[in-house]
């Protein structure tokens, strides 16, 4: 091997690091920028856990896994037995109800309360179909991959 092969095996080299080592840079930043959304969304998640807190009057603890009165009343909200619960993104206000509204409600007939019938709107899904033109076949009412021309072979 002569030194002109050194040199240039030495060249190659020294690119394939300074691309490797741009690569980790790259990655570092990504998990960087990853790393910072992550954290953002356990502090919101942390401000929403407080705000349940405050509303259902328990006392904030630090490392509170084992808060079981916390738990308690998150899964006593969760009467379905499921798996997950619906957590909400806005402060929910609870309107107090009145006991007379449920009496009254009891003590009316069906002709007591107004029955509004169900109306089907347009199906905005169908309008939508009428425009949506083929790219295979350039007919209206269906996409490519829907062509009956490309599914049932017609030429």
């Amino acid at each position: 091997m002569s030194n002109t092969d050194l040199e240039k095996q030495i060249k190659e080299l020294n690119n394939k690091i300074s691309e490797l080592a741009l690569m980790v840079s790259l990655k570092t930043k990504e998990m960087d920028e990853i790393e910072k959304n992550y954290s953002k969304r356990l502090n919101s998640i942390n401000d929403y856990f407080s705000k349940v807190r405050k509303s259902l009057a328990i006392e904030e603890c630090e490392g509170t896994i084992k808060d079981t009165e916390f738990i308690d009343k998150i899964q006593a909200l969760n009467v379905n037995k499921e798996d997950c619960i619906i957590i909400p993104t806005k402060i929910i206000r609870i309107v107090p109800f009145e006991k007379n509204a449920i009496t009254s409600i009891e003590n009316s007939t069906e002709k007591d309360i107004n029955v509004v019938p169900f109306s089907v709107s347009k199906d905005p899904s169908h309008s939508r179909r009428k425009k949506i033109s083929c790219s295979y076949c350039n007919e209206k009412g269906h996409k490519r991959s829907q062509c009956p021309k490309i599914l049932y072979n017609e030429v």
